[in-house]
């Protein structure tokens, strides 16, 4: 259902041209007058950031903030009023997790499923399942829910209520009288089943929306801030100009979402074009697409405000997912509070912080107001963080790595190793696939740098293998405590 929403705005005819800041316009009339925005406009308004197109828009007054042109601050100030907005027959969605998997489900509208939330708001409800005729798990629910019962075929992933008492989840078709309750969110038939597994199994539906938990099957976590973010991704660091533009279309082609850059980088302007040119030829949208930047310590950081814009100017996406402090710095608190600013404006949606551990951390997350959504560090096998990661994880912050395949020096070393390139082997995977899975299942988002389009892919194929709780083990003994960067 669309979103509506009134704003009074001073305008009624407007000319329109084209510059490098943004769309210039002079009204041709002062007075009032109600402007009706919905969802749509607010695509239109980013299309529009992106492509310059002024196409079919030459009646649209997107200027909310008086400012003569349209620009991202329009973009937030539109999101931010289409967000007040309550919106009606919102789908309801809720949390299952089992054998370690976190999955989501969309549930009817009827009164059973309501029932059913209210049943679970205020506890989790944790269901002893089992297997019954070959298609579905079911378990007791303890209570009676009202019925809507139909005649239904069941489909992969359907959660049905039956005799008003039992709640089951299906996982190959089945012909009664049933109430639906809901329906597991993408996943198929094949890795249903092997999520639910054989025999007996604990399942747990909730209705709190957990972040930091890794979704496998989406390949995506959930942040604090509320944003879904994908857990593997491209670094971007070393690459410039036309290499950098190809690395980056060439990922965002074969499924990568997660770019990571930052103005030290000196290519924030390659990746947004790389962006901009992926989203016009793939046809795909910028919110499909995560793009995290960083600002830097000393000159940056003291002089925050400008530093952050020119990243969104250089970007020219429109907005930024995901901004994070490089390292720590005498402004550090300084320019986190003025990222704060932009999180409110709409411009950046999720905060963080780069280079970060305990120490710092105890001291920083007192003197600010929005908790971080994510630390990135170095980590991988040779250096691993084994204090560090579950503090941060702890805290409800996602942990990121960087040089997850050892870094400048010291990659062919790593993937060389005995013990990865033995289960690398076992597998019939790269010893960089195991290492990327690895950090996975330690909870530990992904960005491996590369301008290789056969590595770009291989870095991706991440799902359908997983290392065994031995492996793991084996993989954690490596441990050297020995860091590949200064910082």
């Amino acid at each position: 259902m669309k979103k509506i929403i009134s704003v009074f705005v001073s305008a009624i005819m407007y000319a329109f041209v084209t510059a490098s800041c943004g769309m210039i316009y002079e009204p041709s009339a002062q007075t009032d007058s109600t402007t009706t925005y919905t969802t749509e406009d607010l695509n239109n308004l980013q299309d529009f950031i992106l492509t310059k197109e002024t196409s079919g828009l030459e009646d649209k007054d997107y200027d909310l903030n008086g400012d003569n042109r349209w620009d991202s601050f329009d973009v937030g100030l539109m999101r931010k009023e289409l967000s007040d907005i309550p919106t009606k027959n919102e789908e309801v969605k809720i949390n299952i997790e089992v054998n370690g998997n976190t999955l989501t489900a969309t549930l009817e509208n009827n009164s059973s499923a309501e029932a059913f939330v209210k049943l679970i708001e205020s506890a989790p409800l944790t269901v002893d399942m089992d297997d019954y005729g070959n298609f579905e798990k079911v378990g007791s629910l303890g209570t009676i829910l009202p019925r809507n019962d139909e005649k239904i075929t069941t489909q992969a992933g359907d959660i049905i209520l039956y005799q008003g008492n039992q709640i089951t989840i299906y996982y190959d078709e089945n012909t009664w009288n049933f109430t639906k309750l809901g329906k597991i969110d993408n996943i198929t038939q094949s890795e249903l089943k092997e999520i639910l597994g054989a025999g007996s199994v604990s399942v747990t539906f909730s209705t709190e929306k957990k972040s930091g938990i890794f979704d496998m099957i989406n390949k995506s976590v959930v942040l604090n801030s509320g944003y879904t973010m994908p857990i593997n991704g491209l670094g971007t660091y070393s690459l410039h100009g036309e290499e950098c533009i190809n690395a980056v279309k060439s990922a965002i082609k074969d499924g990568v979402r997660l770019i990571d850059t930052a103005s030290a980088y000196g290519n924030e302007e390659e990746v947004g074009q790389a962006i901009r040119e992926s989203i016009e030829e793939l046809n795909i949208k910028r919110e499909d697409i995560f793009v995290t930047t960083k600002i830097y310590p000393g000159t940056e950081m003291a002089n925050p405000e400008e530093s952050i814009k020119a990243c969104l100017d250089r970007l020219d996406i429109g907005y930024v997912d995901m901004m994070l402090l490089h390292h720590p710095d005498k402004n550090d608190v300084k320019a986190y509070k003025a990222m704060e600013k932009f999180v409110e404006s709409g411009e950046i949606r999720s905060l963080g912080l780069s280079n970060w551990y305990v120490d710092e951390l105890t001291e920083f997350l007192p003197q600010i107001n929005i908790t971080p959504a994510l630390v990135q560090n170095e980590i991988h096998p040779y250096y691993q963080e084994n204090d560090v990661i579950p503090y941060i994880q702890n805290l409800g912050i996602v942990v990121q790595g960087w040089y997850p395949l050892g870094g400048r020096g010291h990659t062919k070393e790593l993937l060389s190793d005995a013990v990865i390139s033995e289960i690398a082997e076992n597998h019939n995977v790269s010893s960089a696939q195991v290492i990327l899975r690895w950090n996975l299942q330690k909870g530990v988002v992904v960005i491996p740098g590369s301008s290789n389009p056969e590595h770009i892919r291989e870095n991706t194929e991440l799902y359908h293998f997983a290392l065994s709780d031995e492996e793991m083990e084996k993989i954690n003994a490596l441990d050297r405590n020995e860091k590949h960067d200064w910082y």
